[in-house]
């Protein structure tokens, strides 16, 4: 009797400090009973008002968004911004108010839990959202669509920070962001499975040379400056949802290579003549190089002249350097070729100094354009 007595004392604090616990997990002859509680659902927390399981709605309320590119204008590699106009559109599961079993009115309507991040400009136009009703249908997969739509019109201009490490070979990600106006456990964005988000492959505002490949989008959750109650004596910094739709824009590289270049190009080309000129004729050489050595500099200021400003190594940057560094070499190796103290070789010869710098210029550009 006093060992049973003894046990029972042992197993009495285990058994208080577990019930005490918010998310109460009780150990009982070897079974696991969970008592977790939903504070979200009790309205005495945020988003503070209460649902049963009778409810259909469920948190957080989830909206769907697609989006339509109409036209993008002022999208140059001077320019940190972009104009672009589009037609936006939000499905939600529930009509715009929703009165839950304990008779709290929970709105549904996008203005009220869906903002868009812009840049404020005077030639803005950003319509209201306006309510479509109910759409009913079936999807690709024969799956059953019923929505409520919501839709509006957007002109705006939007910030664009370029990313030029590969110029002339870049893509840019155009950003267009919506932000969900309350915390992520009350409202969820995304992208509409049943409606994917597509362009105009017609659009004739878009500078030439770019080309839309495809819209995507992801979510991003970033922090706010203010704090929501989530239970008993705990409270955190409120998460919005953003939903980012990224307009994927490359440019026709080919053409611009070429014509960033060809000073360039032309300039090694001189400097190459040089293993075609007899190796006696000195001073023929060493003008051909020296014109090819400013040429190449040259150039390389007029390349810079398209991108004022930038701070990064771009692959253009990359291909003026190695030029103006083969000049350099093919200098060298004439030097070399003229004087008897030094000794390269095979590159002694003007045909195989020729076959080396040729193989050297063409293997180089290669490894830049395509790493």
């Amino acid at each position: 009797m006093r060992k049973l007595i003894l046990l029972l004392l042992l197993l009495f604090p285990l058994f208080n400090t577990s019930l005490q616990a918010r998310n109460t997990e009780i150990v009982f002859f070897n079974k696991v009973v969970n008592d977790t509680i939903n504070y979200k659902n009790t309205g005495e927390y945020y988003p503070y008002f209460k649902l049963s399981k009778d409810d259909s709605l469920k948190l957080p309320l989830k909206y769907d968004l697609e989006l339509y590119l109409n036209k993008i204008e002022d999208f140059d590699i001077k320019n940190n911004y972009f104009y672009a106009v589009y037609d936006i559109a939000a499905y939600s599961k529930f009509d715009t108010i929703y009165i839950s079993k304990n008779n709290d009115r929970i709105n549904n309507y996008p203005s009220d839990r869906i903002r868009l991040d812009y840049k404020s400009a005077d030639e803005s136009y950003i319509s209201d959202w306006y309510y479509d009703g109910l759409i009913e249908g079936e999807m690709n997969d024969s799956i059953e669509f019923k929505h409520y739509q919501y839709t509006a019109y957007i002109e705006n201009t939007f910030l664009h920070n370029w990313n030029l490490k590969n110029y002339p070979f870049d893509t840019q990600e155009l950003e267009i962001r919506y932000i969900s106006s309350e915390d992520s456990s009350l409202v969820k964005l995304s992208q509409s499975k049943a409606f994917e988000s597509s362009f105009n492959e017609k659009m004739r505002t878009l500078k030439q040379g770019y080309n839309i490949r495809k819209i995507v989008t992801i979510n991003e959750y970033i922090e706010g400056a203010s704090y929501v109650d989530v239970s008993p004596g705990i409270e955190r910094k409120v998460v919005f949802d953003h939903l980012v739709f990224k307009i994927i824009i490359d440019r026709d590289g080919s053409f611009l290579y070429f014509k960033l270049f060809l000073g360039t190009f032309l300039s090694f080309l001189i400097s190459y003549l040089v293993f075609f000129i007899p190796i006696k004729d000195f001073e023929s050489r060493m003008t051909l190089s020296v014109g090819g050595i400013f040429g190449a500099v040259g150039n390389r200021y007029f390349v810079e002249s398209f991108m004022s400003g930038v701070q990064v190594l771009t692959k253009a940057d990359l291909i003026n350097n190695l030029i103006i560094l083969l000049i350099v070499m093919n200098i060298i190796i004439v030097i070399a070729q003229h004087n008897k103290k030094i000794n390269f070789g095979l590159l002694e010869k003007n045909r195989y100094s020729a076959i080396f710098s040729a193989f050297l210029f063409i293997i180089s550009n290669l490894i830049i354009i395509y790493m």
